[in-house]
């Protein structure tokens, strides 16, 4: 009896060609080949990889992964920065504004 191959549903094959746009989105498609993305009946492999060729993906994520963190980082605090000066604040009780008193170069 032949071994029947296994096919995968609509869902499957959308969430492949999402992660093949990711990879070219993030320039990862020059470490990984379309064709080594595969679905199994127990989920998706992304092939064999040689060592060399392992550690090149690994530092290329590495660096993905620590500009995301510093964009996050960056988010964050101009978003804290916007919501601190939308907030009231109170003033000292002896508080007055500063007086500005404009000279002319001829008064110096």
């Amino acid at each position: 009896m032949p071994k029947s191959k296994y096919s995968p549903n609509e869902n499957e094959k959308a969430l492949r060609r999402r992660f093949l746009r990711a990879l070219i989105d993030a320039q990862l498609d020059g470490h990984i080949d379309s064709a080594q993305v595969q679905i199994t009946s127990s989920g998706f492999s992304i092939g064999k990889f040689s060592l060399n060729k392992m550690s090149q993906l690994t530092n290329e994520m590495e660096d993905l992964a620590e500009v995301a963190r510093i964009q996050r980082n960056i988010r964050r605090t101009s978003r804290s920065m916007s919501e601190s000066l939308e907030q009231s604040h109170r003033l000292p009780a002896d508080y007055s504004r500063a007086r500005v008193f404009k000279t002319s170069k001829a008064n110096r």
